[in-house]
């Protein structure tokens, strides 16, 4: 139980989406999404919240995190002998962290 509490304490986790992202991080974002293949018509933008220990380190730090969402959802491949309906779309997401408005991590995940 303490391990759970303290990691609770130390994480950071997306909160409320920004209305106003950082217009030159978003582009960014928008143009590494585009290297890696993805259409960036559906971007998102959240502050990093997080437990009263990662709080007290990003406050000491100076540090304010964000992470922005690329969403590319693409129909499904048409397979034959196969009905309609039955595969899953194609899904690819790229998660890009940033700390004072620069990437500093980038992850995708793909549903197939």
């Amino acid at each position: 139980m303490a391990a759970g509490e303290a990691a609770a304490a130390s994480s950071g986790f997306p909160s409320k989406q920004l209305r106003r992202p950082p217009k030159a991080l978003h582009d960014l974002v928008r143009k590494l999404a585009r290297k890696r293949g993805l259409r960036t018509r559906d971007v998102r933008s959240f502050q990093v919240v997080g437990g009263a220990n990662y709080g007290l380190e990003m406050k000491a730090r100076g540090v304010e995190q964000k992470v922005v969402m690329v969403i590319d959802h693409r129909p499904a491949p048409a397979r034959a002998g196969k009905k309609k309906g039955k595969i899953l779309p194609r899904v690819h997401i790229l998660v890009a962290h940033a700390h004072d408005n620069r990437v500093t991590e980038i992850a995708e995940y793909f549903r197939r």
